[in-house]
C-alpha cells in the first residue's frame, strides 16, 4: 500500500511540510502597520523625539509602535499574527519571563490605543520616557 501510494504520500508530506514553513513566517504587517525590518530606522528613539518634538505626534507615536512590533517579531521571534488585535500582540508579550518587556508593552499599547482610536495625545513625559525604556529593552538587541 505504502509502495504503491508512495509518490501521493510523498506530495502529502511535502504540502504539509509547506504549510508549516509558511506559517511561521514572520507578519510583515499588523493592524494596517507594517512590521517589516527593512521600514525602521536604525536609531528608532532619536527618530521619534525628533518627530515628537517637531509636532508630528502621528507619526512619532506611530514609528514608535511599529518599531516595536517588528522589534518583537523580528529580534524577539514573537509569534502574531495578521488577525491579532493589539491587546492580543500586549497579551502574548506578557507570557514572557521578561518583565521590563511585558510592561513595556502594556503602558506603549495602551497609549497608543488611546491616541489611535480616542485622539489623546500622550504627554510629553510619556513620549520621553517610552524612548528611554525602548533603548534599554531594544537597543541591546543589535
Amino acid at each position: 500500500f505504502v509502495y504503491r501510494y508512495r509518490d501521493i504520500l510523498r506530495e502529502l508530506i511535502a504540502q504539509g511540510t509547506t504549510a508549516q514553513e509558511e506559517s511561521r513566517a514572520p507578519v510583515e504587517e499588523l493592524f494596517g502597520l507594517s512590521v517589516k525590518k527593512e521600514t525602521i530606522p536604525e536609531n528608532v528613539a532619536d527618530e521619534v523625539l525628533s518627530l515628537w518634538r517637531n509636532g508630528s505626534h502621528r507619526m512619532a507615536m506611530g514609528l514608535l509602535y511599529r518599531a516595536t512590533l517588528s522589534h518583537l517579531v523580528h529580534d524577539f521571534s514573537f509569534q502574531f499574527e495578521e488577525s491579532h488585535t493589539e491587546q492580543e500582540c500586549a497579551s502574548i508579550v506578557n507570557e514572557t519571563e521578561d518583565r521590563a518587556l511585558a510592561h513595556f508593552m502594556n503602558t506603549l499599547t495602551s497609549s497608543w490605543q488611546r491616541f489611535a482610536y480616542g485622539h489623546l495625545l500622550p504627554p510629553d513625559d510619556d513620549i520621553y520616557a517610552f524612548c528611554a525604556q525602548w533603548r534599554e529593552i531594544f537597543d541591546e538587541q543589535k
